[in-house]
């Protein structure tokens, strides 16, 4: 283990990283990546050229919510999916999405 119970390498975030760009190279869509550990440090971030600016501070909150949350996005939608509609309009609402 990693300093403060940290898991994630640079090694394994810049893994991620590569592999989210060549899958968004394959469907043709322009991305920016965000990785954080577990205790929410940003451990790589890479924009495709012309991707859209703000595209980097969403993928920095959604990236750090599902990392601090220690769940996937897609679980995090399909539980507020379930809520009451004024409840996952004001999560979404919330710094940094958590």
């Amino acid at each position: 283990m990693l300093e403060d119970d940290r898991t994630l390498t640079l090694e394994a975030a810049n893994t991620a990283v590569v592999a989210s760009l060549a899958k968004s190279k394959e469907l043709g869509v322009l991305s920016v990546v965000a990785v954080y550990d577990e205790g929410g440090t940003l451990k790589a971030l890479a924009t495709m050229d012309g991707a859209r600016y703000t595209g980097v501070f969403f993928a920095m909150d959604k990236a750090w919510t599902a990392a601090r949350r220690q769940a996937a996005t897609q679980d995090l939608a399909d539980a507020n999916a379930m809520a009451p509609e004024t409840s996952w309009h004001s999560f979404l609402k919330q710094p940094r999405l958590h």
